[in-house]
């Protein structure tokens, strides 16, 4: 159960990495897009300013015009004033026409060139009229132009409205663009959060998945007791720390009577029982040592204190269990380590002799301890009903 209770977490955290992930790429796309969506409005606004240039040059253009029809130098004859103010015209017709792809459009050309068709109309009048040296005339029909309601004054409003429309789009296009700077900055911020969170959180994952590893390597699937790699990483710690005063007593337990156990009632209330087995022996052991279990039917026990031989006989009674039809019983070798005297080979060397030395005694007729309370009955495998685990 609980080894596929591993396999579901882990892939609940190989769906979640993927789910994460579409997020973080929207979240970055999203981010590119608003700055792409910057970008275009920053060039609109861009083209709004050049065209706000564009129209205050047209207007230059149309300001220099009465200059050039009055001609009060009388440097020009009428023709060459006129081819003047036809080129004027031509050049204002290419500046507005211009002035359509920075503004966004063809109404404005087409506004601007309509009212400015019949300027050059009185400009040609106001030529003639100044050729002919009637001034007065001339400066008359200039005046009403640009009073309200003439058709100058009518050019210059067009100027004015499209200057207008102009400053509102580039405004406009400045604020969006601003939003959309602050938007991008925000989600890129997001983004760069949530990855870093991310690549935080696989990493905190991976090392937990290590120390599991670790640990699952160090401990045996079965009883949960540490193995025989746990037992040489404990023993070494406790043999290399220093000024170590506490006494150490090496236990090797092997079980007497568990390969007929098996024999009778099969392998799964084998486990069953090795896995009693080693609850009890944890209960006995408590505090005053650890236990591990070597594989097969050998367990190990690392007692500390002043009753370490009194904690290896607990656990040896624990080890025990009796039942109808069954007895398994428990061999036990010991060694008490001193400081500094004695390396770990050394004592394993000697509980294993020992331990074997109490196997055959015990095979010789001693008697056995007695199994522990509360030991549960093995099952019938004729009946076939389940295996009990001891509370």
């Amino acid at each position: 159960m609980r080894i596929a209770g591993r396999r579901r977490l882990r892939l609940f955290r190989a769906v979640l990495p993927r789910r994460g992930t579409i997020v973080l790429i929207a979240m970055w796309l999203l981010g590119l897009s608003s700055l792409g969506a910057v970008l275009v409005l920053q060039e609109r606004l861009d083209q709004r300013r050049q065209a706000q240039v564009a129209v205050a040059g047209l207007r230059k253009q149309v300001s220099d015009l009465p200059r050039i029809a009055l001609d009060l130098n009388h440097l020009y004859t009428r023709a060459q004033v006129r081819d003047q103010l036809i080129v004027a015209e031509g050049r204002l017709a290419g500046a507005a026409a211009s002035l359509d792809a920075l503004s966004g459009g063809a109404e404005d050309s087409r506004l601007i060139m309509s009212r400015a068709r019949p300027v050059f109309r009185i400009l040609d009048r106001i030529n003639a009229l100044s050729s002919s040296g009637d001034f007065p005339a001339a400066t008359g029909v200039m005046g009403r132009a640009v009073s309200p309601g003439g058709r100058g004054y009518a050019l210059q409003g067009v100027f004015d409205q499209v200057g207008a429309e102009l400053d509102h789009e580039a405004t406009r296009a400045r604020s969006l663009a601003e939003i959309g700077s602050a938007f991008a900055i925000v989600v890129v911020l997001l983004a760069f959060s949530l990855a870093l969170h991310r690549v935080t959180r696989l990493a905190r994952e991976k090392h937990e998945l290590l120390e599991q590893s670790r640990e699952d390597a160090l401990t045996d699937q079965l009883t949960e007791l540490g193995n025989r790699r746990r037992l040489f990483i404990d023993m070494d710690a406790l043999l290399e720390r220093p000024h170590r005063d506490e006494t150490l007593a090496l236990g090797m337990f092997d079980l007497d009577g568990f390969k007929e156990y098996n024999d009778r009632f099969g392998h799964p209330a084998g486990d069953a029982l090795l896995a009693r087995l080693g609850a009890r022996l944890v209960a006995a052991v408590d505090r005053s040592g650890t236990a591990y279990r070597m594989g097969g039917d050998e367990f190990c026990v690392i007692a500390r204190g002043p009753e370490a031989e009194t904690v290896l006989e607990r656990a040896r009674e624990a080890l025990c269990e009796c039942g109808e039809g069954f007895a398994v019983r428990c061999s036990l070798g010991s060694v008490v380590i001193a400081p500094d005297e004695m390396p770990l080979e050394e004592a394993l060397r000697k509980a294993d002799q020992r331990l074997y030395d109490d196997k055959r005694s015990s095979q010789g007729g001693r008697e056995p301890a007695q199994p522990a309370r509360g030991a549960a009955e093995p099952p019938d495998r004729a009946a076939g009903s389940p295996v009990p685990v001891a509370a």
